[in-house]
């Protein structure tokens, strides 16, 4: 903050630091706990979407620990399911999205829009060819 008020760091500078703060630190919990910030976002409608945990918050015992709960849940489904209870579905802990998977995301997403496209031109031939008869 003081090379801020010093003119040595600008605006944009200080957002930037302040935006790689880790999640569970000091600030992000008084943002938390900001009664005016959170009747702001109320009154705006910008309530932010929890997106996943930032790869640098997500330290190899985050990871341990986020596939234990996950085969937790999975234990919990399948020991309501041998009783006959329906148990819902307990969504997957949030992991941190890299470079890697918007990429594959990506490639399913073009594989899948050729795939519909080269349905969609069967279709129209086989319709004009029904027309035609």
């Amino acid at each position: 903050m003081l090379a801020f008020f010093r003119g040595d760091l600008t605006a944009d500078g200080l957002l930037q630091y302040i935006d790689r703060l880790p999640a569970h630190g000091h600030f992000m919990a008084e943002v938390a706990q900001d009664d005016d910030l959170a009747a702001d976002l109320l009154a705006n409608g910008d309530l932010p979407e929890p997106g996943p945990p930032p790869l640098t918050d997500f330290s190899p015992e985050v990871r341990v620990m986020a596939d234990i709960a996950d085969r937790l849940a999975q234990v919990v489904q399948a020991i309501g399911a041998a009783a006959g209870a329906s148990w819902p579905v307990t969504p997957p802990y949030p992991r941190p999205k890299t470079a890697l998977d918007r990429a594959k995301a990506n490639r399913s997403r073009q594989r899948h829009q050729r795939l519909m496209d080269f349905i969609n031109q069967r279709r129209k031939k086989i319709r004009a060819r029904r027309r035609a008869e």
